[in-house]
């Protein structure tokens, strides 16, 4: 009986690291820079800067919090939707963000 409690221990340990890998991305703190168009998903969406060579792009940004220059932290998660950007530009890593707030 001990070695099925065993088991099913060991199961359950396996089963919630692997779900553990899945979470979302830590807080992070990004600056709004400004709104652009693309296509294919919901609008508008915005660009966050996160360092001085490090942005990404978003069309889950509410409302609230669409001001160019204001400062946020954020969790992120993988995509929900696809965006079709023009090609005269080049854009950076769209990523969904949400838990939002000013900082």
């Amino acid at each position: 009986m001990s070695k099925m409690l065993t088991a099913f221990l060991c199961i359950g340990f396996l089963l919630l690291a692997c779900d553990s890998e899945n979470e979302d991305v830590l807080n992070q703190t990004g600056i709004v820079v400004n709104q652009t168009s693309c296509g294919g998903g919901p609008e508008p969406v915005f660009i966050i800067k996160l360092s001085e060579n490090d942005s990404i792009m978003t069309a889950t940004l509410p409302k609230a919090y669409q001001k160019p220059n204001l400062k946020i932290q954020f969790k992120t998660k993988e995509k929900s939707s696809v965006l079709i950007c023009t090609m005269d530009k080049i854009y950076p890593e769209h990523i969904d963000v949400y838990d939002v707030i000013s900082i």
